[in-house]
């Protein structure tokens, strides 16, 4: 029995289908628990930290089906004392989006790079612009309660591919949240040196410490 030849026609419109499949990323679709989610050039979820100045305690909570972490202040920053706390990036990238925004209020949007961006909501002020450049340590706002809000708190998302993905991580560990107000507590570590891209190794004997490279 012959084989069918295929048109020239036939064979351009498979060719065509084919690059159209690959070039859709595989991780499109839905984001599955777990983790670190990955970019493809080094950008990974345990490169976030927390989106606070160093040292400072915060609550983690969240509500059913709320891919995010709303942060509460405890301590001396409990309840509305939190209103006005200043938001850090937490990973370096370029301001993509401000302003107000349905239910977040306003917002901030970074964009990471290798897919990943941040969104920080309900803030009472912003402090950045569209296309600036910020470091983990960049103050991006201030915690608020504009939007959809009960009360002053952070509203922080992790996006993958456009995508909130439904664990959070900072300083290279999954959060842990629950359903009710402040949450398990976690504390900043946005502290510099990793803060600016540089790390501090004993000095020999008789030398000066100094600076060495290491992953924003």
């Amino acid at each position: 029995m012959r084989t069918p030849v295929r048109s020239a026609a036939a064979l351009a419109t498979t060719l065509v289908a084919t690059l159209v499949c690959l070039a859709v990323p595989a991780s499109a679709g839905p984001i599955a628990e777990g983790g670190p989610v990955g970019g493809p050039n080094g950008v990974d979820q345990g490169d976030f930290q927390m989106p606070f100045p160093c040292g400072q305690v915060w609550g983690a909570s969240t509500h059913a089906d709320h891919p995010a972490v709303d942060w509460n202040g405890v301590g001396p920053a409990a309840g509305d004392r939190d209103e006005g706390l200043p938001v850090l990036a937490g990973l370096g990238g370029t301001v993509l989006e401000v302003g107000p925004h349905r239910g977040y209020g306003d917002r901030v949007v970074v964009d990471h790079g290798d897919g990943w961006a941040s969104l920080y909501a309900h803030l009472s002020a912003i402090t950045v612009e569209v296309g600036e450049r910020v470091t983990a340590a960049t103050q991006v706002g201030n915690v608020g309660n504009t939007g959809s809000s009960g009360g002053p708190h952070l509203h922080w998302e992790q996006r993958y591919l456009g995508q909130p993905v439904p664990v959070l991580w900072a300083a290279g560990a999954p959060i842990t949240t629950t359903y009710g107000s402040p949450g398990p507590t976690y504390t900043s570590q946005n502290c510099p040196p990793r803060a600016f891209g540089v790390s501090f190794v004993p000095a020999p004997r008789g030398a000066a410490p100094g600076p060495t490279s290491a992953k924003r």
